[in-house]
């Protein structure tokens, strides 16, 4: 009898041999890509795509999604302030906070989901945002704030955002309280590299003088814009991460913009220079703004408005002071969303 026994279950022993291993033990299933329990299957790999999301809706998430590898954020530029006749020049817009979150598995239905997007338009005060399938927020930059009679934008406040990465967004630069003042210039965004850099102040002048200059973006080698001391000395703006790219300042004629996430150079009785754009994100096209240059001051006339703020995140200058006039300050830059995800 004993040896029936023994026989029978060498017998089973050796058919339980022939059975698949994913059929012995239970499967989890991760973003649509299964393994078998304690040999798990990273679906955070193979082929790579990315998207920039430049509005407001939503983000249909691709069927063939396994893996979201990196969502990152700039929020939105602050917008710089008018001037006041006879007042004080406008205070510039600060740069946007940047925000990234990686590897991103939880509440993710490729094929499925569509999921919320907010994008702040320059000088909007809202959050640039990407939520989950719950309604929760993945990934947050907080905003670049606008210019205030004189009072600077600060800028967008790592504190403010949603991320594991997070850096802080440049301050404007101040306006000069005043009858007779130049303008300030706007701050740069912060990016992968770091923190944007502040706006050059704006200053009293009694006679024809430059405003401030932008702030540089994203962190690295990357400067402060260059501030007005109530003289036709010209700034060009701060550079960007690479240490280059600030735009040259010009007092005879317009001022050139930055590049590079370089801030704007300034200028006297002409065009300040535009905040410069990098490409440092994942999509290798979209990247932090510099700031916009600030508006010098022309005499009784009023000259060029301040410029605007670089893609993405960078703070506009602000506008010029005179006796009888004014000028407008300058835009500040959007937000931006760009999305690397793995997929089969």
């Amino acid at each position: 009898m004993i040896r029936r026994y023994l026989g029978v279950i060498c017998a089973l022993a050796w058919l339980w041999s022939f059975v698949p291993a994913w059929a012995s033990s239970d499967t989890m299933t991760t973003l649509g890509v299964s393994s078998s329990a304690g040999a798990a299957v990273n679906p955070c790999q193979g082929s790579t795509s990315t998207t920039a999301i430049t509005a407001s809706g939503t983000w249909a998430v691709p069927a063939n999604l396994t893996c979201i590898a990196s969502v990152q954020i700039i929020g939105c530029g602050g917008t710089g302030a008018n001037g006041l006749n006879n007042g004080h020049s406008g205070g510039a817009g600060g740069g946007g906070a940047y925000a990234e979150i990686d590897n991103v598995t939880a509440n993710i239905n490729p094929g499925v989901d569509n999921l919320s997007v907010q994008i702040c338009a320059g000088g909007g005060a809202v959050a640039t945002w990407l939520k989950d399938d719950t309604g929760t927020i993945i990934v947050s930059a907080d905003y670049g704030q606008n210019g205030n009679a004189a009072a600077a934008g600060a800028g967008g406040l790592a504190s403010n955002s949603v991320g594991t990465v997070k850096y802080n967004g440049g301050t404007g630069g101040a306006g000069a309280t005043a009858a007779n003042t130049a303008a300030p210039g706007g701050a740069g965004a912060a990016g992968v590299n770091g923190d944007g850099k502040n706006g050059g102040s704006g200053a009293s002048c009694s006679a024809l003088c430059s405003g401030g200059s932008g702030g540089g973006s994203n962190g690295g080698s990357s400067s402060a814009g260059g501030s007005a001391d109530g003289s036709s000395t010209v700034h060009a703006g701060g550079n960007g991460t690479s240490g280059s790219g600030g735009g040259a300042g010009n007092c005879g004629g317009a001022a050139t913009a930055g590049t590079l996430g370089g801030g704007g150079g300034s200028s006297c009785n002409h065009t300040p220079g535009a905040g410069g754009s990098d490409t440092t994100l994942a999509d290798a096209a979209s990247g932090s703004g510099g700031g916009g240059g600030g508006s010098g001051y022309s005499g009784s006339t009023a000259g060029p408005s301040g410029n605007a703020g670089g893609n993405y995140g960078g703070g506009g200058g602000g506008g010029d002071s005179g006796s009888a006039s004014h000028t407008n300050g300058g835009a500040g830059a959007q937000g931006v969303i760009v999305i690397k995800y793995y997929h089969s």
